[in-house]
């Protein structure tokens, strides 16, 4: 492997990803191997054998093995080792390949100005039920996924904006965060790239996520201090259904509530993840 500061970098924190891991790294190793980017794992926390099949399938990858279970952590641990640019976070359970990478990577290029780009989601629904496929018909017409690049999986900053923060906060929502540290922050999709990403399998586990999702956003609207909107008063762009919308805002609605009877009972949201997919 070059000097890590020499490349563009892909960075893809791990918790606990033996079941799904391996359909990225094999999907990203044609550009590792082209020498057009470096890959940088960062297993954290992981009671499974994560770091074990990273090591025995891509011994050429750098793989970290971090003690502490932290996505945050884990990001700051791999970006404490000195890395080039653009970079580009990807999380394990979602499918991205090369030639969407190098799209990416070529779009920050042409950038001077601070530019975080993700690539268009498509949501694999094959796998869930009627209600997970109703919500998500509401989603994919809503500002967040549209023109925002929220739920793709994947973010990337070019080199000016990720130097206008020093290190990740501790906050549930990083892809939220690196939309909105500053005003003069451009946010885009790449058409040209896109990323898989699997649907939960009932609704009761779309729940389980948007929970986290929702704590996240409140999160950084109460610490933000940027001029930027993090609740977009249009919330959509396309038209749904009078269904769509009728079940969209009741889920949402319902997912706020469950927020704040949380922090009720603890004062911190468990971290709660899908595990339907993996």
């Amino acid at each position: 492997m070059s000097s890590l500061s020499e490349k563009p970098v892909v960075i893809i924190p791990a918790y606990n990803e033996s079941g799904v891991i391996l359909r990225l790294l094999k999907e990203l190793y044609e550009g590792f191997s082209g020498g057009y980017y470096n890959v940088v794992v960062a297993c954290n926390g992981c009671s499974d054998n994560t770091v074990e099949i990273v090591k025995s399938h891509f011994p050429d990858y750098l793989c970290l093995d971090i003690e502490l279970g932290s996505k945050i952590n884990a990001i700051n641990e791999a970006e404490a080792l000195g890395l080039g640019y653009p970079r580009v976070y990807v999380d394990a359970d979602v499918v991205i390949s090369t030639q969407s990478v190098l799209k990416i990577i070529e779009e920050l290029g042409k950038e001077k100005e601070p530019l975080v780009l993700a690539p268009r989601a498509i949501i694999n629904c094959s796998n869930s039920d009627s209600f997970v496929r109703l919500f998500y018909s509401a989603w994919e017409k809503t500002t967040f996924f549209i023109e925002q690049g929220y739920g793709s999986g994947v973010y990337a900053l070019n080199q000016s904006a990720r130097q206008l923060f020093d290190t990740f906060p501790n906050v549930t929502s990083d892809d939220g965060f690196v939309r909105h540290i500053s005003p003069a922050l451009k946010v885009g999709i790449c058409e040209d790239a896109n990323s898989t990403v699997e649907a939960p399998r009932s609704i009761s586990d779309l729940v389980k996520i948007k929970v986290r999702i929702k704590a996240g956003k409140s999160e950084l609207t109460n610490t933000a201090s940027s001029s930027n909107d993090l609740d977009s008063k249009r919330r959509f762009v396309l038209r749904p259904t009078v269904t769509e919308f009728i079940f969209y805002v009741f889920i949402n609605l319902y997912i706020g509530l469950k927020v704040k009877l949380e922090l009720r009972k603890g004062g911190d949201l468990i971290w709660h993840r899908d595990e339907s997919t993996r």
